[in-house]
């Protein structure tokens, strides 16, 4: 998938898992800004969803967290120190079914700080969990490809499954999906061919807008 001349942060969380792969050394986690694409739920949102915000630093930094659209989260403005993290409820960063999904939300987060921080992301929802901690600027990029673990169970529980999420960092951002595997249906997509895929398809979007949709579990 690629977004021509515009820059975009993309996450893909699967959720029956809690998996955090990190080939670099923590260090690449440190930033003075971080994005965080909304994250897609299966089941339902009660549960525990917080943004956790720490910093080497000996010193207070300042951070302000914010939705897509500007809008603070919570109190908006936070100080951090290396013995003082942060803990923020974000509620509004898990999507929920079919509500939420496969249009244009500002449910992703951007945080900024004066001096280098982490900022992660933890969920749980009744038994299932998941983690995501930001890369920074080093998450920026206009072209990404996605591997997915398939989800397939031949219980009648449907709610198993992986997510694309994507957010923009810039105005007028196209974002092109394409070069989907033969066989593959997120669901709300249209399909064709044989077997029935998903075709590619364009969104555009606006510096802190973002997209999310789903691939369901294969029965």
């Amino acid at each position: 998938m690629k977004a021509p001349h515009r820059f975009i942060i993309i996450t893909i969380l699967l959720l029956a898992f809690s998996l955090l792969f990190s080939p670099q050394p923590a260090r690449a986690h440190l930033d003075y800004k971080h994005y965080i694409p909304p994250q897609a739920n299966f089941h339902n949102s009660s549960g525990a969803h917080y943004l956790f915000l720490s910093t080497p630093s000996t010193t207070d930094v300042t951070v302000t967290v914010e939705w897509g659209d500007g809008s603070p989260v919570g109190g908006g403005t936070y100080t951090v120190r290396n013995n003082s993290p942060q803990q923020i409820l974000v509620n509004g960063n898990l999507l929920d079914g079919d509500t939420s999904l496969n249009q244009i939300t500002t449910a992703g987060l951007i945080i900024s700080a004066d001096a280098l921080i982490y900022a992660n992301i933890r969920h749980q929802v009744a038994s299932q969990g998941a983690s995501l901690t930001a890369k920074g600027y080093a998450a920026l990029g206009t072209r990404f490809r996605v591997g997915l673990m398939r989800s397939v169970d031949s219980s009648s529980n449907s709610s198993c499954g992986n997510f694309i999420s994507v957010m923009a960092s810039e105005d007028n951002t196209t974002v092109n999906f394409s070069d989907i595997k033969q066989g593959v249906i997120f669901q709300g997509t249209s399909s064709s061919g044989s077997p029935q895929t998903t075709d590619s398809f364009n969104v555009i979007l606006d510096a802190g807008e973002s997209y999310t949709f789903v691939s369901p579990k294969v029965a």
